[in-house]
């Protein structure tokens, strides 16, 4: 079965053999045969979603699933692109958008990466935005304990 067969496939039945989702937004191991879904294309997706921000632009934007897939196969790694100027920035993003999803970065892992855990970015949440977070905690107890 091939990637044709699927799609045409999943327009006729509703068997789970298909792919969903915003092309440009999909890992790479989802263009890949057999089809490989775990959470790792989240964190790939998020990578996308925080490249896009930054640079508002897709890194891989094909017209189709097809144009995607070829372009995408041809490719080692996504580029650094010369909006990006942290190197941290570019660490953690070149790790949670690594082709090879036993290689990206999990949740944890990112959540702990020195772009969010360094004093520096300590230094960037302002004490309105502490206060905020102190509230919602302190609201969620209480709605906790009724």
């Amino acid at each position: 079965m091939d990637w044709e067969d699927i799609i045409r496939k999943a327009e006729y039945t509703n068997e789970q053999t298909y792919l969903a989702g915003t092309i440009p937004y999909m890992a790479y191991e989802m263009f890949q045969e057999p089809i490989i879904v775990t959470q790792k294309v989240d964190l790939y997706a998020l990578g996308i979603t925080f490249y896009k921000l930054i640079t508002h632009k897709y890194p891989v934007n094909e017209r189709n699933f097809k144009e995607q897939r070829i372009k995408i196969c041809q490719m080692k790694c996504i580029e650094r692109p010369k909006e990006i100027k942290d190197d941290l920035l570019w660490d953690l993003l070149s790790q949670l958008l690594e082709f090879d999803p036993d290689k990206r970065i999990t949740a944890a892992e990112a959540l702990q990466h020195p772009y969010f855990t360094l004093q520096e970015a300590k230094n960037d949440i302002s004490s309105e935005q502490k206060r905020l977070a102190h509230m919602a905690v302190i609201a969620e107890l209480i709605l906790q304990s009724l």
